[in-house]
Parts: structure tokens; C-alpha cells; sequence
């Protein structure tokens, strides 16, 4: 991010976030299908967070937001559900 190269700075870095967030889906799914519903979700959490970040591929951003409301669906969780249906994908 501090590269005085662009791409650097946006593209390329916009892509090592979105496999960071990619990844922290997947451990999402991996923490629910081992009953950790509430670091599934925090997980979901963090990968949204990440990747609503700047130069971060819609791509991603919707495969979060998918995987995030797969996540809050099974857990039950009204509070979660509610926010993650608000939620919506990027367009590019």
C-alpha cells in the first residue's frame, strides 16, 4: 500500500486483500461446520470488513457477502441475519 508504484498500490493490492478475504470466508465455513458459530461469524466479520476496503475486486466483495449470508443463515442468528441481508453486492 505504501509502494510508490500504482498498481502496487491499487490493483495488486486490491487482489492480496480479496484472497485474504476469500480465505477468511472459507475459515468462516470451516468454524460453522465445526459447531464454532461464534467465531464463524466473527470471521464472516472480518472478511467483509476486508473487503470493502479500497481496490478490492467486486468479485470478491460478492463472494464474501454469498459465503457471510450462507454463514448467518444456518447459525440462526436474527441480529446477524438481519445485517447481513442489508448487505449487497457490488456491481463493476
Amino acid at each position: 500500500m505504501k509502494s510508490e508504484n500504482e498498481f502496487s498500490r491499487t490493483e495488486h493490492a486490491g487482489n492480496l486483500l480479496g484472497s485474504k478475504t476469500r480465505s477468511l470466508a472459507y475459515l468462516g465455513i470451516v468454524y460453522l461446520r465445526e459447531g464454532r458459530t461464534a467465531e464463524a461469524l466473527r470471521t464472516g466479520e472480518l472478511a467483509y470488513d476486508e473487503a470493502t476496503q479500497p481496490h478490492v475486486s467486486s468479485t470478491f466483495v460478492n463472494e464474501v457477502v454469498k459465503v457471510g449470508r450462507s454463514i448467518v443463515q444456518v447459525s440462526g442468528d436474527e441480529g446477524a441475519i438481519t445485517k447481513w441481508s442489508q448487505r449487497s453486492q457490488r456491481q463493476e
